[in-house]
């Protein structure tokens, strides 16, 4: 099963390399590539930014009771 999906996947990319040409079919596939990356990359980034949020409050409640002098 897997060599038919492998034959269909490599008749695929030869058809699109005789359609548009190499350059056009590798930048296509590294754009897929890439889109995968960039989401990969934007949901780490929120999962910092929350993180920094948290941290920042922790930091400025700690702040305010070391001015206080009320320390937990």
């Amino acid at each position: 099963m897997e060599n038919q999906q492998t034959q269909q996947i490599i008749s695929v990319i030869t058809t699109a390399i005789g359609n548009f040409g190499f350059p056009i079919v590798v930048a296509s596939y590294l754009l897929v590539r890439f889109e995968k990356k960039i989401e990969q990359l934007t949901s780490v980034n929120m999962m910092l930014e929350e993180k920094i949020v948290k941290l920042t409050e922790t930091i400025n409640k700690l702040s305010h009771a070391i001015r206080e002098n009320k320390l937990p």
